[in-house]
């Protein structure tokens, strides 16, 4: 993210400049693309490296709430011709340092922003969310196929 810069403007930018990279090498195809991140205490938090920051991560978020913010655009020659926005509130149990270590050393999360996987174990972390599970996921498919479509796709 550009500093001072807002979380929604910073995914969005994000999606866009994959679509527009892709669809113009691509001019032919009809190019989707999408970033997520996660906004915690207002700020954007980075993927973690190792199965230790997935830890810390894990241990950061445990019984806190916290926002999975996705951003998609489609796009075609240079062209930006739809694009959407979503944001999924999770909050996640108390976790105790025993499950943290196991889901990590079991699941290996760190390709995942937040730290978990809603598609598999990780949803037996998550004490509620509110918004469109599939976003929660990274795309939010009723959205996109509605702008698929659209533009006859």
């Amino acid at each position: 993210p550009l500093p001072n810069e807002k979380p929604e403007t910073y995914v969005k930018r994000a999606s866009e400049a994959k679509a527009l990279n892709v669809s113009e090498r691509r001019s032919q195809h009809w190019v989707l693309a999408a970033d997520q991140v996660v906004v915690f205490e207002n700020r954007i938090l980075r993927k973690v490296k190792t199965p230790a920051e997935a830890r810390e991560r894990l241990a950061t978020l445990s019984g806190k709430k916290h926002d999975l913010l996705g951003a998609w655009c489609l796009a075609r020659q240079g062209k930006i011709f739809e694009r959407g926005l979503s944001r999924v509130s999770v909050e996640l149990f108390e976790l105790s340092p025993g499950e943290i270590r196991t889901y990590v050393a079991e699941q290996k999360p760190m390709s995942s922003v937040a730290c978990y996987f809603l598609e598999s174990k990780g949803i037996r972390l998550v004490k509620s969310l509110r918004g469109s599970y599939h976003a929660g996921l990274g795309l939010p498919l009723l959205e996109v196929q509605a702008a698929l479509r659209r533009r006859g796709l």
